[in-house]
This record gives structure tokens, sequence and C-alpha cells, in this order.
């Protein structure tokens, strides 16, 4: 074999799903903490016009949603189809940010930041003179940056505020890595494939949820052939995956829609073959058989 030949048969490195996936933490880390440090300089510069205790409230909020967006769209820039990494990565970067941001003390920070500058921010002493200050002397020795929300929503709604915070930011992160998820990956191209909505619709009135899950996972097409297009009522939504560069990797979803109610997903990323889905293709304004 040639040099020139075994040089081709070589495949490309590609870096591993748990790579890609710290990688897309590590971004989401750097948006995350430069969004907080924009933040108590915005505070710092506009000195009396901006209250302290709402830069602290607010911050740790901001900073770790923008911390989940930016690792959220990184995985999804990289290419990281697996669920576990990419759920996992972004909420655990939305976390860390929230806690850093907590932790620190945005408040104390912005009053030194406008005492001193840009250099008080980059130097060590007086960062530790804020973490000092901020925390260690803080009324009643509580966890940082609780005593600036307390001074808005009282001794007790601050943890009904930090509940809620909490509740906030994962949600942020659980709807951001579902969009960077929004359809399956072809591990032999490296794409995301292309949803296409609706490019099948049959009648659901007799089609029960359980009974769909099975047909479709026994991709029995003509069960769903046999209940005829769709007449305005309950209906079967077919939104199909599929890779814009090779013909291997299709998904089907299907939704069932109901008049009033929202969608429901009965069947998700259903893997076909080129086979199921001309098959599936050709149910298209299909009328059910005469018995």
């Amino acid at each position: 074999m040639s040099e020139r030949h075994r040089k081709r048969s070589i495949p490309p490195y590609r870096p591993s799903s748990g790579g890609r996936a710290l990688f897309a933490t590590s971004f989401g880390l750097l948006v995350g903490g430069a969004t907080a440090a924009v933040l108590i300089a915005v505070g710092g510069l506009l000195g009396p016009r901006i209250s302290g205790a709402w830069l602290a409230a607010v911050t740790p909020i901001a900073s770790a949603m923008v911390a989940a967006a930016a690792a959220g769209s990184m995985a999804h820039w990289r290419k990281v189809g697996g669920h576990g990494a990419v759920y996992g990565a972004v909420v655990a970067t939305a976390l860390v940010v929230l806690l850093g941001a907590q932790l620190v003390r945005v408040a104390a920070l912005a009053a030194h930041f406008r005492a001193g500058g840009v250099d008080a921010l980059v130097d060590v002493a007086s960062w530790r003179g804020a973490f000092d200050v901020g925390v260690l002397t803080a009324p009643g020795q509580r966890a940082p940056g609780v005593d600036a929300a307390a001074v808005l929503f009282g001794p007790d709604g601050v943890w009904v505020f930090s509940l809620g915070a909490l509740v906030l930011v994962v949600g942020m992160a659980l709807w951001m890595a579902g969009r960077a998820l929004s359809s399956p990956l072809c591990v032999s191209c490296r794409a995301w494939c292309v949803r296409q909505r609706g490019v099948v619709e049959r009648s659901g009135d007799h089609a029960g949820p359980d009974l769909v899950r099975q047909r479709a996972a026994a991709r029995d097409w003509r069960f769903f052939r046999d209940l005829g297009p769709s007449r305005g009522g309950p209906s079967l939504r077919f939104d199909l995956c599929r890779c814009p560069s090779c013909n291997r990797s299709n998904a089907l979803d299907v939704m069932w829609e109901r008049p009033l109610w929202r969608d429901r997903r009965l069947v998700g990323d259903l893997r076909l073959g080129s086979d199921d889905v001309r098959t599936l293709l050709d149910l298209v304004d299909a009328e059910p058989k005469p018995a």
C-alpha cells in the first residue's frame, strides 16, 4: 500500500462527545463570568443611579441564564448528540455560575469597583478585602448574596426569591438543552438532521396513544393508512427528520393534535430506514382500503 493511499485510509481525528461537552461547559462558564463582570462594572459606573440590592439580586440569575444559553449553543455548534452529555453540561454550567455569582457578593464588588476602578477588580488584595467585608462581617453571618436580596424581599421572602431563581435558571437550562437537541444528529456525516413538519397527517379518531406507540414501534404503516386522512378532529401528525447529506439517518416524531389542546408527542425520534421512509411518504392522501 502506498504512502498516499495509507494516509487517505486514516479517518480524521474527531474529539469525543465528552470532550465536546466539556468545551461547551467551559465556554458557558467563561461567558457567564464575563456577564457577571459586566454587570458589576455597570453597577460601579452608574453609582447611586442603580441599587446595589437589585444588582446583587439580578446578577446571579442573569449570568446563569446567559451561561446556559452559551453552553447550549456551543454544544449544538460542536455537534454533541448525546442527551445526557448536553443536559449535564448545560445544567451544570448554569448551576455553577449561579452559585459563583452568589458567593462573590456582587454588591460589595460593585462598590469596590466604583472606589478603585479596574485595578480593584484585578488586585488580589482588593478581592480578599471585599470578600472579608461582604461575607465574614455580614449581619447574622448569612449566605453571601442573601442580605442584599433581603433588603428587597424581606427576611422571609428572600428564600422564596432564591427558590424561584433556582427554578428559573434550571428551567432555562433544560429549555436550552432541549433546543440544542431539537433534531437528531447523523453520526456518519456529523450533521444535524433537517426536520420536516407534517409530512403526513392521518385521522386520530380511532387511534389511542398506546395503540399508536405500539403500531409505530412495529412499523405497521398499513394501520396508519387505514386510519384515513385527517378530517378536522383529532389527528396524527408525522414529523420527519432526515440527514441533508445521506439517506441513512432518519427519525420520526408522531404528534397527537386535538382542537383546543396542546400537541402531544406520542412517539419521539423513532429511527427509520430508507424503505420505511418511502412507505411513510406513500401515505400522503392515501385512503383506507375497503374491507
